[in-house]
C-alpha cells in the first residue's frame, strides 16, 4: 500500500507498506501501532473473515492511498515476470474500510482488490491524479 501527498502539481509517494494479509483502515485519531499480528483500534468486526485476525491502522482522510497486488513468477528461461492490478482511492473522514486481494482467477495474473466500505457500503471515491515521478536510480 502506497501513500501520497501533494508536492506542486502532482502527487509523491512518501510512505509505503507491504501488506501480507487482510485488514482494515479507519479515519480515526489514534491507533495501537504495535508489532504483531493483530492490530486493534475497536473497529466493526469484519463479516467476511469470521474469527480471523485483522490487522487494523488509523490513516488520515482525503490523503490518497493506492493498494497493489503482484504475483512475480519466473519463466523457462529465468526470466522474472510481475503481474499487478492497481486500486487508487481517497478514504472519507469516519469511515472504515475492509481491503483484501483474492486469489487470481487466472494462472499468470495478480489476485483482484476488494475494498469495501464499511460505513456505509457505497462506492469509493477514486483518484487519477498526477503522480510525482520519483528521482534516482529506482
Amino acid at each position: 500500500m502506497f501513500f501520497y501527498e501533494l508536492d506542486g502539481d502532482c502527487y509523491k509517494e512518501y510512505e509505503s507498506r507491504k501488506l501480507t494479509s487482510a485488514f482494515h483502515l479507519s479515519l480515526l485519531s489514534t491507533a495501537d501501532y504495535s508489532a504483531g499480528s493483530a492490530k486493534k483500534i475497536n473497529m466493526h468486526s469484519p463479516s467476511s473473515f469470521g474469527n480471523e485476525k485483522v490487522k487494523e491502522y488509523a490513516i488520515k482522510p482525503g490523503q490518497r492511498l493506492m493498494v497493489i497486488s503482484s504475483m512475480n513468477e519466473a519463466d523457462y528461461y529465468g526470466n522474472n515476470r510481475t503481474y499487478e492490478k492497481r486500486v487508487s482511492f481517497i478514504p472519507e473522514q469516519n469511515h472504515e474500510y475492509e481491503i483484501y486481494v483474492k486469489d487470481p482467477e487466472y494462472i499468470k495474473s495478480a489476485g483482484d482488490i476488494i475494498i469495501s466500505d464499511l460505513t456505509t457500503h457505497e462506492n469509493l471515491k477514486n483518484w487519477q491524479d498526477k503522480i510525482c515521478k520519483k528521482s534516482g536510480l529506482f
